[in-house]
C-alpha cells in the first residue's frame, strides 16, 4: 500500500489508527487487525463512527473483553517491534477509500472507515 495514502485520511481517521496500534501493543499482538481499528473507531469519540457505534449500545470496554477472549487474550510472547496492518485491514483501507470516492469526498475520516469495516466481512471486528 502507498504511503502517501494517509495524506487523504482525516486527524480523526489517523487517530483511530493510533489508538488501534496501541490496542494491538496492548494485547501484544504482532498486527493490526479489524477487531483493534473497531476500538480505535470507538476511543475517537469526535468522530462519525464513535456516535454511530456509541448509539448502537457499544461501549469500548465491553467491546474490549469482547476481543480479549475471541482473541485468546494478552498474548505473552516477547513484545513485538513493529506491529503490521493484517491483510484483512489493508483491505478495509481499500473499502474505506472505495467508500469516499462513492460519495465524492476526496479524504477519508472515520465513517469511510467503519462502513470499510463493515463491508469486510471477515474477522472479529
Amino acid at each position: 500500500m502507498n504511503s502517501n495514502i494517509w495524506e487523504r485520511f482525516t486527524k480523526r481517521a489517523r487517530q483511530v489508527f493510533s489508538y488501534a496500534q496501541e490496542e494491538a501493543k496492548r494485547l501484544n499482538h504482532s498486527y493490526i487487525g479489524g477487531e483493534h481499528l473497531l476500538i480505535g473507531l470507538l476511543r475517537e469519540d469526535g468522530g462519525v463512527a464513535g456516535r454511530v457505534l456509541r448509539e448502537l449500545g457499544l461501549e469500548t470496554n465491553r467491546v474490549r473483553a469482547v476481543v480479549e477472549r475471541l482473541s485468546g487474550g494478552k498474548s505473552e510472547n516477547q513484545p513485538f517491534e513493529k506491529i503490521e496492518l493484517a491483510p484483512s485491514t489493508k483491505r478495509v483501507l481499500e473499502l474505506a477509500l472505495d467508500e469516499a470516492g462513492r460519495m465524492n469526498q476526496h479524504y477519508v475520516s472515520t465513517e469511510h472507515l467503519l462502513l470499510g469495516l463493515v463491508r469486510q466481512s471477515d474477522g472479529k471486528a
